[in-house]
């Protein structure tokens, strides 16, 4: 049988990629990374496995947010197996009880407290392998929202840009954290998001709904939903920084010190995350724009109010 695995797109991900290209090369196992796939279409994963047969798949920070699941895993699971699912996602009970049914090894933790999907791949796979330790602390730097380890922005930059996330797992499997190429890639980007963050800001609409200060603003896809709601923050004061790009995407950040749950208010946008951070997506008539940001807005503060008042 044939070892492959589908990860996310995500700097987790990656790194999670990682650490099993490492684990195969080191225990002389051939394994072929299927897919990378962003948040928004790990959908296309499951349609891929499951037209294959007599493979042995590892899901690499894959959330279990996919339409049909319990349908999609048996038809999968008839002529392969799971071997490995990780994921960093607060899921229910009976999710996890449906997956336990195909899953050799399920390796879920649930936010705020748990570990990242690649803390979890070393400690599964490479728990004394000192490149795969890094890689875990990198990506749960970003995840987990810990801003300690420079590398750590540097990579999600450098992804963000552009950066093949392919070639970027391969290079961190054999342990190279940097290279000219994304150096190149980091100074383009370091000039698109001084511009893009100064965008950012001038369009920012500052509005009160159901008494909580709520900031608003259109981002260029430069600048990474992260950063751009934490100047929001620090700009307006606001409680909540809604984050939207023109294709839809949106992300939500709350001021340190707030109660209110951001994964929660990502359900009215069809998304998930974490209770300081979240993201998901709205689906307009036409995409946002700079022009009109201000007449479009009230599409995304009616579903705010919904899910506040819910």
């Amino acid at each position: 049988m044939r070892y492959v695995a589908y990860a996310s797109a995500s700097l987790d991900g990656i790194a999670s990629a990682a650490i099993l290209m490492r684990w195969a090369r080191l225990s002389n196992r051939q394994l072929r990374i299927a897919k990378l796939a962003p948040l928004n279409k790990i959908s296309q994963a499951f349609d891929d496995m499951a037209l294959q047969n007599g493979s042995i798949f590892f899901l690499l920070d894959i959330p279990p947010v996919v339409e049909g699941l319990q349908p999609r895993l048996g038809e999968i699971t008839s002529r392969n197996r799971i071997a490995y699912w990780s994921c960093h996602f607060g899921y229910r009970a009976a999710l996890r009880e449906l997956a336990e049914q195909h899953v050799l090894e399920l390796d879920w933790s649930r936010p705020p407290t748990g570990i990242c999907s690649a803390q979890l791949a070393a400690k599964r796979f490479l728990p004394k392998d000192h490149i795969a330790l890094q890689l875990a602390e990198i990506a749960a730097d970003v995840k987990l929202f810990q801003r300690k380890d420079p590398r750590a922005e540097k990579l999600s930059a450098v992804l963000s840009a552009g950066y093949s996330p392919r070639e970027l797992a391969d290079l961190l499997s054999r342990g190279i954290f940097w290279s000219d190429r994304m150096q190149t890639t980091q100074d383009d980007l370091k000039r698109k998001r001084e511009t893009a963050l100064r965008d950012l800001l001038k369009r920012v609409i500052k509005k009160d709904v159901l008494s909580h200060s709520v900031a608003y603003s259109l981002a260029e896809d430069a600048l990474p939903g992260a950063e751009a709601g934490h100047a929001l923050l620090i700009k307006t004061q606001a409680e909540i920084a809604i984050v939207l790009y023109r294709d839809g995407r949106v992300f939500l950040r709350r001021k340190e010190g707030s109660g209110l749950d951001m994964a929660r208010l990502a359900k009215a946008f069809d998304g998930y995350g974490h209770p300081w951070a979240a993201a998901g997506s709205i689906t307009l008539p036409t995409r946002f724009t700079a022009e009109k940001f201000a007449e479009q807005l009230w599409q995304v503060e009616r579903k705010l109010k919904e899910a506040l008042i819910s």
